[in-house]
């Protein structure tokens, strides 16, 4: 359970009207967190297909190095190729047939894998994914591939490589009638 919910329990509760039946649902928290995806590096193809579709195509802000140089020597922080990808479009999809993990839960933007939910907060989750029962809220997040900065003079820009990162703010929701 994530700390807002055990700080304000009455808060992260709220009773919704179900359109077909009008029967009263009351959902509660019961899940919070957030955190890195697993398995993005072993599925890079997957990782920057995903990143490409969020980003629209756009890369480096859209930015000539022109901008980026003057953009880095201003606020001295790099620019990196896929920079706020966010997506609400997520899906989490249990793999109990894992060979690894009974308890895995792979991750999809797009019907293509991102990455996983660590093992020890899937180890938690699991009998929760696709039970009517729970439904879950899921935020992800991610930047990082190459990145430009400038050379030690300060007078060109370069590339260099560097991982993607995904992550993901998971809520959980119990529904009760």
């Amino acid at each position: 359970m994530g700390i807002l919910s055990k700080l304000f329990p009455n808060i992260f509760s709220s009773t919704k009207d179900n359109l077909d039946t009008k029967t009263e649902f009351k959902e509660t928290i019961i899940f919070h967190d957030s955190f890195l995806l697993m398995g993005t590096n072993y599925h890079k193809k997957e990782a920057y297909q995903v990143a490409d579709f969020l980003s629209g195509g756009e890369h480096y802000f859209g930015k000539d190095n022109k901008y980026l140089k003057s953009y880095i020597l201003r606020t001295y922080k790099t620019v990196y190729k896929y920079n706020k990808l966010k997506t609400v479009d997520v899906i989490l999809q249990r793999e109990p047939l894992n060979k690894h993990d009974k308890n895995a839960i792979k991750v999809l933007v797009n019907n293509t894998f991102v990455g996983y939910i660590p093992a020890e907060i899937a180890r938690k989750i699991a009998f929760m994914i696709q039970n009517k029962k729970y439904r879950y809220d899921a935020i992800l997040t991610g930047r990082g591939g190459p990145y430009k900065t400038v050379d030690l003079d300060t007078e060109k820009i370069i590339e260099r490589k560097k991982e993607l990162s995904y992550y993901l703010d998971l809520t959980i929701w119990k529904i009760a009638k």
